[in-house]
């Protein structure tokens, strides 16, 4: 009995073909799922502008979505690239340059980085970005210290605010067990602001929304969309 030669069992993936793909397919559904997100970012904004403030709600959420990482979930603009913490991202706008006098210390006590317009009709959210920004990298710029300062309550980083927003101001979930600041925040009416009659401002949402704008600029600088 002659020894039979099992036939020759091809390559699962040949050269060039599924294998070689995958990562490339991979990618182009991530990019796809990125510009579905920059839509919704940039439509809420939109929206938000023109005088719809429930939309920081969206805002908040979309952000959480491209840029928080937890233990199970991993942020869609780190499926795009490992190093997205290091990406480049406008932060504050440039101070111009001042000498103090000998003996003179420069102290901050309040920074509400917020752009307004105001008129007749009421207060309403600019999402304008004017005038040189100091550049950052998006780590710093989502967990920086004092990028909020208000009187009484101290420094607030964007991830606070932002993920407050998203997850305790009715974006995702609500959830009333908020930190005391935080707690304080959120309750706070002593910002008041507008034309003639001043009224409370729903503070914890512009903030969201500038910080949509932002993020709107580093997916633009870092992942344009192509012509």
């Amino acid at each position: 009995m002659q020894n039979q030669v099992p036939p020759e069992v091809p390559p699962a993936y040949p050269s060039g073909s599924m294998a070689d793909q995958t990562g490339q397919d991979k990618k182009a559904v991530l990019r796809t799922k990125l510009n579905e997100q920059r839509h919704l970012l940039q439509k809420s904004i939109k929206d938000f502008a023109a005088g719809d403030l429930a939309e920081g709600l969206r805002i908040a959420t979309t952000i959480r979505v491209l840029v928080h990482e937890t233990g199970r979930n991993k942020p869609l603009l780190k499926q795009l690239t490992a190093n997205f913490l290091e990406l480049p991202i406008i932060d504050r706008p440039k101070q111009p340059n001042r000498t103090n006098p000998p003996g003179v210390q420069e102290v901050t006590i309040m920074r509400i980085p917020v752009r307004f317009k105001l008129s007749s009709s009421g207060t309403s959210f600019d999402p304008t970005l004017e005038g040189e920004y100091e550049v950052t990298i998006l780590g710093k710029w989502w967990e920086g210290p004092s990028w909020v300062i208000l009187p009484g309550l101290g420094g607030f980083t964007r991830k606070e605010i932002v993920l407050s927003v998203a997850d305790k101001d009715g974006g995702t979930h609500v959830d009333m067990d908020r930190n005391q600041r935080l707690k304080r925040l959120f309750a706070n009416e002593s910002f008041q602001i507008g034309a003639g009659k001043a009224s409370p401002l729903d503070l914890c949402r512009y903030l969201t929304a500038s910080a949509g704008v932002q993020l709107m600029e580093c997916l633009d600088r870092n992942f344009p969309v192509a012509k």
